[in-house]
């Protein structure tokens, strides 16, 4: 196994996970047994781009399945990107086999709306002639709706109730786990 490896990651500036002509791309070099965590690797994307942007605002995607590399939005509560090791994701035994593929990186989103408030900022639009932020408003003075600060994180500073880590790795936000021996990319037949 080499010291170490270069990573090839594709900036993108859109929506979409497609390549685009005005895509840049940047290497980057990790220990080559993976032992790099992924803030880690976050912060060595945010150095190689060189323009300012936080680590903890980059969101790396690997594959046309477009599979999320640490946080899914801005502080995203359930991943500690600190803990979290490269070596435990499969895309390293990807990125051997096929030398041409990356990973991806772009801004990261925003947290999703606080729970019910999606729901009406909607129908404020439908039912009511007031606005969704006056809607909103009224629903959290009239108790329908928790206060923000009254909520977890990451829209309050209450903590977030632990959650086992298989549900994690259902929900896709941890990698999945497989037995030492087990190669998936080799059992793929790939």
């Amino acid at each position: 196994m080499p010291d170490e490896r270069t990573l090839n990651v594709r900036i993108n500036h859109h929506s979409t996970i497609e390549s685009r002509d005005n895509d840049r791309y940047v290497t980057v070099t990790i220990a080559g047994d993976g032992s790099d965590t992924i803030s880690e690797l976050k912060r060595k994307i945010s150095e190689a781009i060189c323009n300012g942007i936080p680590p903890s605002e980059i969101k790396v995607t690997f594959g046309p399945c477009d599979v999320h590399i640490g946080q899914e939005y801005i502080g995203d509560p359930y991943i500690d990107e600190s803990k979290l090791k490269i070596s435990q994701f499969s895309f390293l035994q990807w990125l051997e086999k096929f030398p041409d593929w990356y990973l991806t990186a772009k801004a990261l989103p925003p947290p999703p709306p606080p729970p019910g408030v999606a729901e009406v900022m909607a129908a404020s639009s439908v039912e009511e002639n007031v606005s969704p932020e006056e809607a909103v408003a009224k629903a959290r003075k009239e108790g329908k709706l928790a206060r923000v600060q009254d909520l977890q994180k990451p829209w309050g500073s209450k903590p977030v109730a632990p959650v086992a880590e298989s549900k994690l790795v259902g929900l896709k936000k941890l990698p999945a786990k497989y037995p030492p021996a087990s190669q998936p990319s080799v059992m793929a037949g790939v």
